[in-house]
């Protein structure tokens, strides 16, 4: 009986291993996916204030609706948040 425990156990250990690589391929693989499907943001300023970015330090980077937004600093998302379509019209004349 410990000889058929032991034995199966070294026959479905690797298919256990097989499993969760096959997960972990299947995640990254929608990250990617979701990262390709991110328009890129095509202004120099922040949308809210119309800084140009990186005058207050690093940007503030969103992805709204598969949209890339960035802000002079995390202050500004709450105004966009108020009526982003306000401040997305200014994307789209671009």
């Amino acid at each position: 009986m410990k000889n058929v425990l032991v034995f199966t156990t070294i026959l479905t250990t690797p298919f256990l291993f097989l499993s969760c690589s096959q997960k972990e391929t299947e995640q990254t693989s929608k990250k990617q996916d979701i990262t390709n499907s991110i328009t890129p943001y095509p202004l120099e300023i922040c949308l809210v204030s119309g800084e140009k970015l990186g005058s207050m330090g690093d940007p503030y980077i969103i992805n709204y609706e598969g949209q890339e937004i960035k802000f002079c600093c995390a202050g500004c998302e709450p105004k966009f948040n108020k009526n982003p379509s306000k401040f997305l019209t200014q994307i789209l004349t671009k």
